[in-house]
This record gives structure tokens, sequence and C-alpha cells, in this order.
């Protein structure tokens, strides 16, 4: 039988029964428990279940597999070892909701870190052995290995696995990242064979292969990073562009009301002054004549003021003439101050997109009848809440990451209008969701308001 020290494993049995059996399920719990608590902390924010119900299912797990170990004769079997590690590695990519292809290309490059810190702790109880029994040293040397690396770790999830968990659009990246990680962590594992060796010089070897491989997905996630971060500043530069030419659209239609509101001004004077000479003349029956004439034929003053807010009368009203040509039924229901509650020109990003998007669906519909629009906008509990129900035809299509394309691309790319919504949202720390029942879209927008002194 073969030996860790050159010391048959058999004696060690029949001498210490009882402690090489705690020592099988100490090291078997210690080369698995804290590195998977590692990967549940670089993915807490995206676990199918709760922590505890997880920990449940990898301390049955653990069970097995210390199961298979004790029936093993001899005190640790890293052949059966080596085949539960895939296991625990899939578990936990099930546990996740990340797709299949990312996780692993962000998890490997911890198995290898982790790969290196076992053979270290074998040389190391190889080289300079404390306790006669095997597996006592290294048992140790790992978990603590791994707990020096813990600042290391952090910054890892923040710098690089936060980003490109953040993003899920590179659908075609991930694929070939993943089976290259997978394969270079599959090559550095079978430099270190099923044998005992445990010397310096193969510990060497094994470390050599480990940082090759470890360098080689470093450039790849460093790629795939510099990848997402030029993707998300196109998208800026695209909103950046997309809220210019909304805040052009606003200053035009403010110029509309403010035209609107002198022609009314001039013709109210005139009112005035019309009434001033019908009452020296004491002619109350052409007064109220003249004032039902007036009331009727001037549709100016059907300027609707929606609320008290300007800029949402403005924008509002714009689409509301729109809509009107659609014959649209609309219902507003808005509850707003004087002062404007978010910056102008998130406002205008977040409510004139949301009102395009809507006339644009609106506009598919052939029945006029079928063309309905609801709208709400309020201050409530520290909240500014904007909810926008409108009617479409039911034709609505997305891409590989749940997003909507855009109808009037033909479906081909995601409109600019909703990217443009959720980074204004962005700002302010909100939230943007959409529904869809039946043939109804539903779109709210949360953002929390900070207290005006």
């Amino acid at each position: 039988m073969s030996s860790f020290f050159g010391i048959d494993e058999t004696l060690i049995l029949q001498e210490w029964p009882r402690v090489s059996m705690l020592v099988t399920i100490f090291y078997t719990i210690a080369h698995i428990l804290p590195a998977n608590l590692i990967r549940c902390y670089i993915f807490r924010s995206y676990l199918r279940y709760s922590l505890a119900r997880i920990l449940g299912g990898l301390g049955l797990l653990l069970a097995i597999e210390t199961c298979f170990q004790l029936m093993y004769p001899r005190i640790y079997s890293t052949r059966i070892g080596f085949v539960f590690y895939f296991i625990y590695f899939f578990y936990f990519c099930a546990m996740t909701r990340v797709a299949f292809c990312k996780q692993i290309t962000i998890v490997l490059p911890l198995g290898l870190v982790l790969l290196v810190l076992q053979n270290l702790a074998y040389t190391i109880e190889y080289h300079w052995p404390l306790f006669p029994i095997p597996f006592i040293e290294s048992g140790i040397l790992v978990p603590l290995g791994l707990g020096i690396f813990l600042p290391a770790f952090r910054k890892y999830k923040e710098k690089v696995a936060a980003p490109l968990l953040a993003d899920t659009s590179l659908t075609d990246l991930w694929p070939p990242l993943a089976a290259m990680a997978f394969a270079t962590l599959l090559l550095s594992i079978l430099t270190s064979p099923f044998h005992e060796i445990r010397s310096l010089t193969a510990f060497l070897a094994r470390f050599a292969a480990s940082m090759g491989a470890l360098a080689g997905i470093s450039i790849a996630l460093y790629a795939a990073k510099q990848v997402i971060q030029r993707r998300q500043l196109n998208l800026i530069l695209a909103v950046t562009q997309e809220m210019h030419e909304l805040e052009q659209e606003h200053y035009a239609n403010i110029a509309k009301i403010e035209e609107s509101t002198t022609a009314i001004q001039k013709e109210l004077i005139g009112y005035a002054e019309h009434i001033a000479q019908l009452l020296e003349a004491r002619d109350y029956d052409g007064i109220r004549a003249y004032s039902r004439s007036f009331l009727e034929g001037q549709q100016t003053l059907s300027a609707r003021r929606l609320c008290n807010n300007e800029l949402v009368n403005a924008i509002v009203n714009y689409w509301q003439d729109q809509l009107s040509q659609l014959q649209v039924k609309s219902d507003f229901n808005l509850i707003l101050g004087k002062e404007d509650p978010i910056d102008p020109l998130h406002m205008t990003a977040i409510l004139g997109n949301l009102m395009r998007n809507a006339a644009e669906a609106l506009s598919r519909i052939d029945a006029p009848e079928d063309r309905f629009l609801k709208l709400s906008l309020m201050e409530l509990g520290g909240l500014l809440i904007i909810t926008v129900d409108n009617s479409f035809n039911g034709e609505l299509q997305q891409d590989a990451d749940a997003q909507y394309l855009s109808a009037k691309r033909g479906f081909a790319s995601r409109g600019i209008g909703l990217d443009s919504i959720r980074y204004s949202v962005s700002q302010y720390h909100g939230t943007f969701e959409t529904k869809i029942r039946g043939k109804l879209f539903e779109a709210s927008v949360m953002l929390p308001l900070i207290a005006k002194e």
C-alpha cells in the first residue's frame, strides 16, 4: 500500500482507528467548506435559495463523501476527493442565478488558487511533518492560506467579479472563456496525478502550471472586463445624446407653451377691455352673450394644466396632442408641486421616454377603440412614483438578456429609450420595472427623494 511519509497507513489505522476517522472527516470538511463559502460570498447577490438551505445541501454532500472516505481502506483518498470536487462545483453552479459559462469563467481562477494552496500544504507537510498521521497538518494549512488570501478575494469580487456579473449582454463571449478556463484548470490538476509524490520539485512543477493557467485566465478576464467597460461607455454616450435631444425637445415644448400663454394673455386683455365697455353701457345682456361666445370659441383657454409642475405639464401636453390625433383614451393622475422633485434633465428622460414608447406602441394598434393610456405621477412617502400603462398590439420581442427589442428598428436591436430610463433611474438608486398583462404594457419607476431642508 502506498504511504504518505513512507509509513504503512494500515498500521496507523490499526493503532489510532478513531483518530484516523476524525482526521478523515476533518480533512474532507477543511478542503471543501472554506473554498465554497468564498464562492457564496462572490455570488451572494445571485443565489437561488437562502444561504442556510444551500449550506444544508453542501453538508449533505460532505456527509456522503465522508462516508465514502471512511469506507476506503486508508486515511484519505484523493481519488474520491477528485470526483467530489466536481460534484461540489456543479452543485454550486446549480445554486447560483448566473449563466453557467460565466460562473465557470469567474470561479475557476479561485480554483487554481486553491490548487496551489493544497499542493503547497502537501509539500510543507511532507518536508516538515508535525503529526504522525497524514493530512492533519495540510488540513489546517489550507484554510489558513485561504484566510490569508481573503483581502485578495474581496478585491477580486469588487474589481473583477462584480463588473462581469453586472453585465449579461456579452453572451457570445462566455462559452470560449469558460472552455479555456476549464481546460487550464483540468490540465493543472493533471500535472499532479493521483500519486503520493510530495517533493519540492513536484510542487514547483504544479505551481508553475497553475500560475501559467491563472495568468491566462486573468488576461482573458481583463479583456472581457475591458469589452464590458467599453460597451458601458458607449451606452452612456448614447444616453447622453438621447437626453440632449430630449432637452432640445423640452425647450421647444416650453417655447410653444409660452407662445400659447402670450396669445391667451392678449385675448384676455381684449376680453377685459370689451367687458369694460359693455359695463359702461350697462349692457348686461351683451356681457352674458359675449362671455358665452368667448368661452365657446377660445380653444387656447383649454391649455391643460394637469398639475402645478410646469415641466411635467409641458411634457405631458406635448404627447397628449399626439395621443389625441391617435384617438387614445387617456387618463392622467398627476399630483406634483411647483418644485422639480428631480433634475429636470432626468425627469425629461424618464417621463419623455415612457410617453414616447407608449405613443409608438399605441400607433401600431389598428383599432382606435383599443388604444388606452393611463399615466400616474406623484410624490408618496419620500418616493417619486411614475407609472405608465398602455395597450399594445401584443407583439414584443426580447433578446437573450430579457431586454425588449425596438419595434421601430424591426426588432433587430434594443431601443435606446429604455436604456436612457434605466440610466436616469440609476442616478437616484431607484427601480424601473416593466410587466406584460395580456395586451397591456405596464411600466413603473420609483425614485427615492432627498428631503428638502
